[in-house]
């Protein structure tokens, strides 16, 4: 792992078992998932007759400039490449991982900690970029020393919805839903008093985790869905009473900061709400939305 000091005294990571920051096709055990993932990019394009007219390259070729320029530390050049593979409609949590990666090496955190974020949006299971995640996010609080009060948390119900994917929630729910039932199909079985008391209290117990299951479940549904969340961009966003550049100060958000898209304005202004309930308007290009194609 390269040292990549940052300010938290930790180094954002690379890929388990990969020589620099590089693709999964690049990466062993991995390598056949990303290739046919780019093969039905390539199909696709052709049975569709649009292709990629912007540029002649294939967008593995394009990842493999990118990799390499990052592994040279041109890791601007880096970047722009990433970024325009996402141009371009193409929607995988490596890409937004190595794209955070190239911005945390060029010291941009908020841009950084939101291609983790989007990272981890499509994988949340993704422990690399979870872990560089939590790097840039101490970077950003030894930089900025003031925040606003109880911003940075997220509300109890989102981390609680959160706390598992959707992938592990639906084992979850289908795990207990057997168990449930099953319990009480057995009950029409069991005649000895001590064991069906025992598979009683069981199936009460099965059924009451079922429920908590089934309501983290339709949470996290809601959050992904109607929940439209947003990162701050730059160094430093003035939040303010209006959507005016003359209303009066409401505070000062910090890169990296997660908040929640409330409303709009039409001269280019979002309404945005903290975690802490304080809300305000910023200007639209400081806020990355986390809400992506796959998303819609």
């Amino acid at each position: 792992m390269a040292k990549l000091i940052s300010q938290a005294g930790r180094y954002p990571r690379r890929r388990s078992g990969c020589q620099g920051v590089q693709w999964r096709n690049n990466c062993p055990g991995h390598g056949r998932v990303v290739r046919v993932f780019f093969a039905a990019i390539a199909l696709v394009s052709l049975l569709s007759g649009k292709g990629f007219s912007a540029s002649p390259r294939l967008p593995e070729a394009s990842f493999e400039e990118a990799n390499k320029l990052y592994t040279s530390g041109m890791f601007e050049q880096a970047a722009t490449i990433y970024e325009q593979l996402i141009d371009r409609g193409i929607v995988h949590e490596d890409l937004y991982y190595n794209l955070g990666n190239s911005y945390f090496r060029v010291g941009r955190v908020g841009l950084a900690v939101y291609n983790y974020e989007r990272a981890l949006r499509l994988e949340p299971s993704y422990e690399d970029a979870r872990y560089n995640l939590g790097v840039a996010r101490e970077v950003v609080a030894e930089r900025f020393a003031s925040r606003l009060a109880g911003a940075e948390q997220d509300p109890v119900w989102r981390r609680a919805v959160t706390f598992f994917s959707l992938a592990t929630l639906s084992l979850i729910v289908l795990g207990l839903n057997v168990l449930f039932f099953g319990a009480l199909v057995a009950l029409r079985f069991l005649t000895e008093s001590f064991r069906r008391t025992a598979l009683i209290v069981s199936s009460a117990f099965a059924g009451l985790a079922l429920v908590v299951a089934v309501l983290l479940f339709a949470g996290h549904i809601y959050l992904v869905e109607r929940v439209d969340l947003g990162i701050v961009l730059p160094d430093q966003v003035v939040m303010r009473e209006g959507a005016d550049e003359r209303s009066a100060e409401r505070g000062l958000l910090h890169p990296g900061l997660r908040v929640e898209i409330v409303g709009r304005a039409p001269r280019g202004w979002l309404r945005v709400r903290l975690s802490n309930g304080v809300d305000g308007w910023v200007p639209n290009d400081t806020i990355g939305r986390l809400r992506i194609a796959s998303d819609k």
